[in-house]
């Protein structure tokens, strides 16, 4: 029988470590704490990009986390009675939570009872289904454990020492609890001891342990051994291995690597026991099927000849992403196949851009259906590609203008058909395909104009929507469950599910053709799959699903493509990788969607015409409309699984009925600083109205201990008051208030750009800060029309929630990244080229420069403004857009020499000195084509605007700067690199 709910959220909250194992050999010095997070075996990224595998955080920023800012100061803990109170793994999980993922703390929702809590849904994106080791162990808590049960401390009451490391982990199934083959790994070297960092010379075997820790909630008891067949990788990119080793029956393995450098060596977590059992637990539940019942292990092997990486966290390029884990891990795909562990995503396909090719077709279908209409040409399909791709805003004009043009067709086409919200008589798809649209821009298909576009299905029937055969099951049923529709007969979805299965054709997919004896088809199979993997827990469904793909796998060529009729089609790849993608397997690197080493990612992009940033339906026919915009949502989709996004047709993600945001607020700060030196914070607005009559701007500043603050100035647009501004030293606080306090005038931002910027602060890193972490929060900013508090609109709360971020305090020269914009061929710049801004700390400003990495020689350009801005001295340049980001952050590739004259002023195109009416001209110029071709240089002094052309709005940008004093948004871009790419 199933245990109660109350005895399960119980053992959901007693789950930390710390007792039965060696801990691992760490540097004593460190004020750090180690942390890891992992989904169904796999770790999570953080909200940079980078795994969160033994990633070393700040033990004073942890600390710095008060509880009592999130209401939970009955949770603090006081150990030893000295009336200090301890550092502990809640205040960890919290500073993880948010600003290590990127999340809001107010989603997650958290039972706070000293000594017996738990998390019950929404840290770091989990359900309930969470666990934690501290050092390696279970978390006994000797003042509640019993004979019968063990009972963890919760981690209010786990200290953290530095040098400690917590490993979380959350599953989809409750196995987890008590199958014995559940818990957590660790390397260990061959003493036993647990070990992150290994090293060796080259060609030396080295000898590695893999250990498996395990408790038994319900009986106490506590496992560590070692973890016997059991697969280890290794390899210089994390998630792809450069070779795997098979444990002996004692868990040991040997790893022999001949070239020096550094690796990463990992495991994956585990399924539960084959027979579906659940150890001395199993009287306690019903038996289920095997599932993820235990976390993965991470540790860095050194092998002599290349100096260990200062952070040992693998993170990934932007250019080359790695199969992420799920971002809404409670709706992660289940593989009908399980994958092959050892097959993950790398680098792009066969090192072409997809993100660029991307890029440069959404903005072409941007450019030329300019006004999107009701229908599959210049229509829905279009509107979903950009909406599903972020080229837009849910709220954009764009999508706005396109909703008023649908809601006039529905009026007028649904009284017309009058078939109760039917758009025609006999195609269901209509409906179908403008319901996928509508609700991908965040619009109600309930209710469009005088229309319900959803009652069709339920009002007319299943014989209305069989009548155009597969595709009208289908679209419903993708119809339907994109919005999360309800529908008034409760059976239409489940009638869609039995008409589809029973026609699945002997050969294992799908036709239109209903005579099961038939061949199937490429695309309509990968459509049935997925519409049908809402439903997979159906039996039927998995069953049919798991046929499919291995029908669809059998089906591929060996160029990568799959046939359609006597020849193939670039559609047909498209299906098979949407299909990929909604079930979670990657079909660029999965194994079963390899033929003789070309995926179907190769082989879509074979169809691209790269001179019109178009896609073809044959090779050799010419671009055409549908097959574009079809690529171009099969990309997205591919995109979307490697960002960790929603699946395709997930829209989970969409806000429904969003409008534009009144005021947001951003703060800009530079990746690391050295230790002693003034860097600066930038705060802008976006949205701001003069009409509004605001007379005063107030905000707080949380600055961490190690930072002092030297000075606070407004922004040069920024008109109507003075700067007061006070740091309370005791509380970390800074104030900072904008008003006249003679006129009381109204406070305004001239110029027409937005984000403006407001306040400068000028920071100081103190100089024994060296190796830590400093996180900068906007925690709260006002606008205020008047003194009445009573009034309700005498104040604005302004939008802070993304304004924060980390700075690292390094010593000696560091390098961080960003890429500001990649060409799309639509105007001058190239798809095949990209603007890099560098950031260097460490050096002498002004200094020249040079990146080379073997093949590819560079100067970059040493910007002025953007250096100012920030405080760190920053350089850019327009590069090969193939060049990984990750080798713009790595110090090998540089050198550095005396000032030089490699400089660059943004908007100053005839580098005379002087911004003014010659520049917004020649920018013109360029754009009307007269003359020759700009250089690289005048390409990077033009595109002002900072997106991937150059066109008028440079020259009006440029007009704006030196009129209005409007700073330019390559500027603002630039000098907002806040991660190490």
């Amino acid at each position: 029988m199933k245990m109660t709910k109350k005895l399960l959220s119980f053992i959901l909250a007693i789950i930390l470590v710390l007792g039965m194992m060696p801990a691992t050999a760490i540097a004593a010095n460190e004020n750090v704490v180690y942390l890891s997070i992992s989904y169904d075996g796999e770790y999570i990224k953080d909200a940079k990009g980078s795994y969160i595998a033994y990633m070393p955080v700040s033990l004073d920023a942890v600390a710095a986390v008060d509880l009592a800012d999130y209401g939970l100061e009955n949770m603090l803990f006081d150990a030893d009675g000295d009336g200090d109170y301890e550092t502990t793994a809640l205040q960890l999980i919290i500073y993880a939570h948010e600003v290590i993922c990127g999340r809001d703390w107010s989603d997650v929702s958290f039972a706070a009872d000293p000594g017996s809590s738990y998390f019950e849904d929404g840290v770091f994106g989990f359900t309930e289904n969470l666990m934690y080791f501290h050092n390696g162990d279970f978390p006994v808590d000797e003042s509640l454990s019993s004979d019968y049960m063990t009972t963890g401390a919760t981690s209010d009451r786990i200290v953290l020492r530095a040098g400690d490391f917590l490993d979380i982990a959350s599953f989809e199934c409750y196995s987890f609890l008590w199958d014995t083959l559940g818990g957590f790994h660790f390397f260990a070297d061959d003493s036993g001891e647990f070990s992150h960092d290994f090293t060796a010379e080259a060609g030396e075997t080295l000898p590695v342990m893999l250990m498996h820790s395990f408790c038994d909630l319900m009986f106490g008891e506590a496992y560590l051994y070692g973890a016997a067949d059991y697969e280890i990788h290794y390899g210089k990119t994390y998630g792809k291995a450069d070779g795997t080793v098979m444990t002996d029956g004692d868990g040991y393995a040997e790893i022999t690597i001949d070239e020096p450098g550094t690796y990463y060596l990992w495991c994956y977590g585990g399924q539960g026991s084959d027979d579906g059992t659940h150890g001395s637990c199993d009287h306690y539940m019903q038996t289920y099927e095997p599932c993820i019942v235990s976390a993965p292990a991470y540790a860095v092997l050194t092998i002599a000849g290349e100096e260990e990486p200062t952070d040992p966290t693998p993170s990934e390029p932007e250019e080359e992403p790695t199969d992420p884990a799920p971002s809404e891990p409670e709706e992660k795909p289940t593989d009908p196949t399980p994958n092959d562990p050892t097959v993950k995503p790398d680098q792009p396909v066969d090192g072409q851009n997809v993100s660029a090719i991307l890029n440069a077709t959404m903005a072409q279908l941007a450019a030329t259906v300019t006004e999107p209409a009701f229908g599959t040409d210049a229509g829905e399909w279009t509107v979903f590609g950009l909406a599903r791709g972020g080229y837009y805003k849910s709220y954009s004009s764009y999508f706005a203008n396109y909703y008023d043009r649908i809601v006039e067709t529905v009026n007028a086409t649904a009284a017309e058909v009058d078939m109760n919200g039917a758009l025609d008589s006999s195609k269901s798809t209509d409906n179908s395909r403008l319901i996928v649209a509508l609700s991908a821009i965040g619009k109600d298909a309930t209710s469009v104009g005088n229309w319900d576009l959803v009652e069709a299905y339920s009002a007319n029937g299943i014989n209305w929507i069989k009548k155009q055969g597969m595709n009208g099951t289908i679209w419903t049923l993708i119809a339907l469950d994109s919005g999360n529709y309800e529908t008034s007969d409760p059976t239409i979805r489940q009638q869609c599910v039995d008409s589809i299965v029973e026609l699945q054709h002997d050969d294992g997919g799908w036709s239109l053709v209903t005579n099961k004896a038939q061949a199937s088809n490429v695309d309509i199979t990968g459509m049935t799959l997925t519409a049908l993997y809402p439903y997979r827990d159906q039996p039927a469904v998995a069953a049919a699903c798991e046929t499919a793909f291995e029908w669809l796998s059998e089906s591929q060529l060996d160029n990568g493509g799959f046939p359609y009729g006597s020849g193939e089609t670039s559609e047909s790849c498209v299906w098979a990788i949407v299909a990929c993608t909604t079930w979670g397997i990657n079909p660029d690197t999965d194994e079963r969607f390899i033929k003789n080493g070309n995926s179907a990612v190769d082989n879509l992009l074979t169809y691209y015409v790269e001179d019109e940033a178009r896609f073809e339906h044959a090779r050799g026919a010419g671009s055409n409309a549908m097959a574009t915009d079809q690529a171009t949502y099969a990309l997205v989709a591919y995109n979307r699984l490697l960002n960790g996004d929603t699946a395709l047709f997930d829209y989970s993600d969409v806000t429904f009925g969003a409008t534009a945001p009144t005021m947001v607020a951003t703060l800009g700060l530079p990746a690391s600083v050295n230790p002693g030196e003034n860097f600066n914070g930038v705060i802008s607005i976006d949205n701001w109205s003069n009409e509004e009559g605001f007379k005063l701007i107030d905000l707080i500043v949380n600055v961490p201990q190690g930072v002092s603050v030297v000075d606070v100035a407004a922004g040069s647009r920024l008109a109507g008051g003075e700067v007061s501004w006070h740091l309370e030293e005791e509380t970390g606080k800074l104030r900072v208030v904008y008003f006249d306090a003679n006129e009381n005038a109204d406070v305004t931002i001239t110029g027409e750009e937005f984000p403006a910027e407001l306040f400068t602060i000028t920071f100081a890193a103190d100089a024994a800060a060296g190796g830590n972490q400093m996180n900068i929060v906007l925690s709260g900013m006002s606008a205020k029309r008047s003194s009445d508090s009573s009034n309700e609109d005498a104040m604005v709360v302004i939008d802070t929630d993304t304004a924060k971020g980390t700075v690292d305090v390094v010593v000696g020269i560091s390098y961080s990244a960003v890429c500001l914009y990649v060409g799309d061929d639509v105007d001058i710049i190239p798809s095949t080229k990209k603007a890099v801004a560098v950031a260097v700390t460490g050096i002498a400003k002004g200094s020249k420069l040079t990146f080379k990495d073997g093949e590819t020689e560079i100067v970059f350009q040493y910007s002025q403004e953007v250096t100012e801005k920030t405080g760190v001295s920053t350089y850019v340049a327009l590069v090969d857009a193939q060049i990984d980001m990750e080798k713009f952050i790595d110090e090998k590739n540089f050198s550095i020499g005396a000032a030089s004259e490699d400089a660059i002023t943004f908007g100053d195109i005839n580098a005379d000195g002087v911004i003014n009416a010659q520049d917004a001209l020649a920018a013109v110029d360029t754009w009307l084509r007269k003359g020759e071709e700009p250089t690289d240089n005048e390409i990077l002094t033009m595109n002002v605007n900072g997106d991937s052309r150059i066109n008028t709005f440079d020259a009006l940008g440029i007009v704006e700067a030196f009129v209005n004093g409007t700073e330019y948004g390559v500027v603002t871009k630039a000098a907002t690199i806040t991660t190490k790419q």
